[in-house]
């Protein structure tokens, strides 16, 4: 450690050694057998002999060797040198001599193999890294995957910096011949227009190419037109039409993003091909993203003009219930005066009118017949009222390219005759026009009296159908990346017969479903008799009269001596900034390195630290500029611009993740292969199109959005996404875990009530992974068996029939085809799960899944009703997500804890770099909270395992996150 407590400094050759390595390290990383004992023996000399000992360990552990003058810990030396039966030295000796040096460096390479970086191994480099980077990879992605490469050949790394800059030189040299084929391809007219859409005009303060970057805020008729012609602009300068042969979608995506951070001052300023490259695959990006957005922010101002109109709807429905139900009386009164005694009419209707006078039996009847009319026509008159706001856009977005699935196309001839009707060309709705499509709480308003559609209601209807159908993917937009043809989407049919075999082999699935069948149905039948056998005694669960009957869990209980051990954690943990925190943890792990962009020359590391610490804290770069000496804002500014972005952010939090699961005490908490997931909810001051109403948190007024975040059983968060209030959060648990490129491969996923489908059910034990959630109305679920004819005793009131195993049959490999899509990336999991989670009852692939994923889901509730230690891991597990919530609150102090922006990227960029705040934390509490037990055990005390495990390291009051910064390192 240096005399400020941080680690020791960057070695030349990029390897660095643990200053106070674990005897778990030490037993891991710098053993020597005996074989490499007799060859350091041939050494002359203590020192020398103990040098040979560590280069050899070295290069062995990281495939590189120390460079002259280069010290190791002295604790590793005395290591090496007890094996040696060499004596112990308090100080590391100097360099040898070159000579020297270098015979030992060639003596350890000949020993174990490996060759030296030579001009030959250069070549096979640069040929593989042109490879790499034509199918996209960034350059972090081509230094990893370059490091392991050559570790595989057995070839030693060069010093870290040299080989870098060496990476980033074949890389930048394979993006220019890229650049140029793109180029050529690109016609002399769109490539004018690129130009002139780089210029900003004298009369306008942006460039046509800035609102095409801008993203959307709450979906509002105004907004939703913008984005309509931003599309047509698009359609009409021909980038629907553009090819771009050679370039893969990962690299085009890569480009697209690099224009998208760049102003357009910087790229007039680029080499025309370079240029006229990055804004294509830009603007051919932007077409597929801005024709999302409509559709999303149509989605959402539907959603809210449906909310409106239903609230208002059921105020009017309660108050004239209430007035007809005294009406009603009114009326009945009145009958029973009419109907007594025997008199003439003239006076039965004097007494009528003297008892209840004429006016109250008219309104009597009034408030009755409308009380009728409202629940026919309540509804749609409410939509009705406020139709002039759906039909200021709603002609223009028919106007899009809608294709059908096949039994959808009469949603095309509604459409055709929207259009015909829009355009003048009808000038009333026919009265054969489709009506299939008509919601049934809009069917009964859908005429006038004399049989006639009604024009506007038809027009509501079919916009909330075409929104519905899209969702479900009977229709879609071909041009669209989240809502094309489904298949397009996971796998064409000739991608799929060429994957097929590797799809069912990677997921060690059968190709037929036999082997399936006879494995449910034994899981089925031992969950179901070890749940009949317990239940006499099951505290848990019972059945009573056909129900199954529940008894209210126990909270975990926590030991006293866990308490105590707590409480010494919380008083022993010294009060640290969390500038300084940051700057230790990188000394330890060096995530910083991951922050970097091609071609921009990376800020200091204080200056990222401050950039990181103003996103993460919610402080903003503005007020970091005036909390941190010698740092400026515009500095922040660059570093935040091109080196926080959502690749480098998450590259950063694998390096965190990845130390962290390798600290001794992390194996105490878990193993890795356990997680959950679950949102927090975070208010928005600006307008987003991802912001919307949570009366439960943030009242009737202000918007939110919810950060759902995945949390393994060691308490890291591997995955962070910001979505919607308004979406379900079960759209998004495969997301975290499929796109999951830590050392953490969780097996098991918990989930709360609402992050839970029976198509996850499903999807997930196609993948592998046991998913075992937290579910709320537990007693009122339906299990399912596999054969009718089976029986389980007193169980078989709580089924509720057998599931269409011959639907499954049949569909078997279009579920296998979805799942080996998701496992390779193939398509957005958040996508294909809300496709089928929309889809129609005609959809037989989503029918299936339902029906797979109720079988899995009746083992898991008889397991659960059974098994304790089940019950307690699934509370356990997602209690730890809910403490990391608070130590995020507890980071994320500025401006009242609210994102001030609405723009998504900004949001993600926020949450990623809170993310890492988090995992460093983790870090630095369980490297000092072991350093705490092992005092206490040295003191003599009992510091048992147990009570270990049930103190996580998400401990904040000693972490001061806010006050003047100081980056100093002093």
């Amino acid at each position: 450690m240096s005399a400020a407590g941080y680690p020791a400094p960057r070695r030349w050759s990029g390897v660095l050694l643990p200053e106070d390595p674990s005897e778990e390290e030490l037993a891991r990383d710098w053993t020597l057998s005996e074989a490499d004992r007799r060859e350091a023996a041939q050494c002359r000399g203590d020192e020398n002999r103990r040098h040979f000992a560590l280069q050899l360990c070295v290069l062995r552990r990281h495939g590189r060797l120390l460079e002259s003058g280069e010290a190791a810990p002295v604790r590793i030396l005395n290591h090496l040198g007890a094996q040696l039966e060499l004596p112990p030295v308090l100080f590391a000796a100097g360099a040898l001599r070159p000579a020297t040096e270098k015979q030992y460096a060639d003596r350890v390479r000949r020993y174990l193999g490996w060759r030296d970086f030579d001009g030959q191994i250069q070549h096979e480099l640069a040929v593989w890294v042109e490879q790499r980077t034509l199918e996209g990879f960034s350059l972090a992605e081509v230094a990893l995957c370059a490091e392991q490469l050559l570790l595989g050949w057995h070839v030693v790394l060069p010093r870290s910096a040299a080989f870098a800059r060496l990476l980033q030189s074949l890389c930048r040299r394979a993006e220019r011949q890229v650049f140029a084929g793109i180029a050529e391809q690109l016609p002399p007219g769109f490539r004018k227009e690129i130009d002139r859409m780089l210029e900003v005009p004298e009369s306008a303060h942006r460039s046509d190419l800035f609102h095409l970057k801008t993203y959307p805020p709450e979906g509002k008729p105004d907004t939703i037109l913008s984005f309509l012609a931003n599309y047509r602009y698009l359609h009409s300068i021909g980038v629907a039409e553009i090819r771009l042969v050679g370039c893969t979608v990962a690299l085009l995506l890569q480009f697209a993003k690099t224009a998208r951070r760049e102003d357009v001052w910087h790229l007039r300023r680029l080499p025309e091909a370079k240029k006229h490259a990055l804004t294509a695959c830009f603007l051919v990006e932007a077409l597929k993203i801005t024709l999302d957005h409509a559709v999303e922010m149509n989605d959402q101002f539907l959603g809210g003009m449906c909310r409106r109109s239903k609230n208002s709807f059921e105020r009017k429905q309660k108050e004239y219930r209430r007035r007809a139900r005294d009406g009603r009386q009114q009326l009945l009164r009145g009958m029973e005066i009419v109907i007594e005694g025997d008199r003439q009419p003239a006076q039965m209707y004097l007494d009528l009118y003297a008892r209840i006078p004429k006016p109250q039996l008219r309104s009597a009847m009034a408030d009755c017949r409308e009380s009728d009319r409202l629940e026919v026509h309540g509804y749609a008159d409410e939509l009705d009222a406020r139709v002039s706001h759906l039909k200021r856009y709603q002609p223009r977005f028919f106007e899009l390219p809608f294709e059908a699935q096949p039994g959808s196309e009469s949603m095309l001839t509604a459409l055709g005759v929207a259009r015909r009707l829009a355009s003048g060309e009808l000038k009333a709705l026919p009265g054969d026009a489709p009506v299939g499509f008509v919601a049934p709480n809009l069917r009964a308003a859908l005429r006038n009296a004399d049989g006639s559609l009604k024009q506007r209601t038809w027009e509501i209807a079919l916009g909330l159908a075409v929104r519905d159908n899209l969702r479900s993917g009977d229709l879609y937009l071909a041009e669209s990346r989240k809502h094309g043809q489904f298949w397009n989407l996971v796998y064409e049919d000739s991608r799929w017969s060429a994957e097929r075999e590797r799809g069912y082999s990677r997921l060690s699935l059968p190709s037929r479903t036999e082997p399936v069948w006879q494995h449910l149905e034994l899981e089925l039948d031992r969950a179901a008799a070890k749940a009949l056998d317990g239940l006499p005694t099951n505290p848990f669960a019972s059945v009573h009269k056909g129900r199954l009957k529940l008894k209210q869990s126990d909270a975990l209980e926590i030991p006293d001596s866990s308490k105590a051990l707590r409480r010494v954690f919380e008083s022993s943990l010294q009060k640290v900034r969390i500038e300084h925190l940051l700057r230790y943890v990188d000394g330890l792990c060096r995530f910083t390195e991951a922050l970097r962009f091609p071609g921009k020359e990376a800020p200091s590391k204080n200056v990222l630290l401050a950039a990181l610490i103003a996103h993460g804290t919610n402080l903003g770069i503005s007020a970091m500029g005036h909390s941190a000496e010698g740092i400026t804002v515009d500095m922040l500014q660059y570093a935040s611009q091109w080196f926080l972005n959502e690749e480098t952010l998450k590259a950063a939090n694998k390096i965190l993740v990845d130390y962290h699961h390798g600290l001794p005490l992390a194996s105490v908490w878990g193993t890795g292969r356990r997680s959950s997931s679950d949102g927090q909810r975070f208010a928005v001051r600006q307008s987003s199109m991802l912001g919307s109403f949570c009366p439960r948190y943030f009242g009737y007024y202000d918007q939110a959005v919810s950060v759902y975040t995945h949390t393994s059983d060691q308490l890291s968060t591997f995955s962070n996404q910001v979505i919607s209030c308004r979406s379900r959060e079960s759209l998004y648990v495969l997301s975290g875990l499929l796109l999951n490129d830590t050392i953490l491969q969780p097996e098991r996923h918990h989930v709360d009530t609402g992050g839970y489908t029976e198509h996850l059910f499903a999807l997930c034990h196609l993948l592998g992974i046991e998913f075992m959630p937290r579910i709320k109305d537990l007693a009122d679920q339906q299990l399912y068996k596999l054969n009718r004819d089976r029986h389980y005793g007193s169980l078989d009131e709580l089924f509720r029939g057998a599931v269409d195993w011959n639907l499954i049959r049949e569909q078997w490999d279009q579920m296998v085809r979805v799942a080996v899509a998701l496992k390779n990336r193939n398509a957005p999991p958040e996508v294909v799960v809300q496709r089928l989670a929309s889809a129609g009852s005609a959809d037989r692939l989503a029918k299936a899944l339902t029906a797979y994923g109720r079988v899995i889901k009746t083992i898991y509730i008889l397991r659960y009703i059974q098994e304790e230690d089940l019950r307690r891991d699934v509370q356990l597990q997602l209690n730890r997500g809910e403490h990391r919530h608070i130590l995020a609150k507890w980071l994320f102090f500025a401006n009242r804890g609210e994102f001030r922006d609405g723009d998504i990227n900004e949001i993600m960029n926020k949450t990623s770099c809170l993310s890492l705040l988090s995992n460093a934390v983790l870090i630095w509490n369980t490297i000092h909270m072991q350093k705490i037990a092992e005092r206490l055990r040295e003191a003599g005390e009992t510091v048992r395992q147990e009570d270990l495990a049930r103190n996580w390291p998400l401990l904040h009051a000693h972490i001061i996150p806010n006050g003047m910064y100081d980056f100093s390192g002093s």
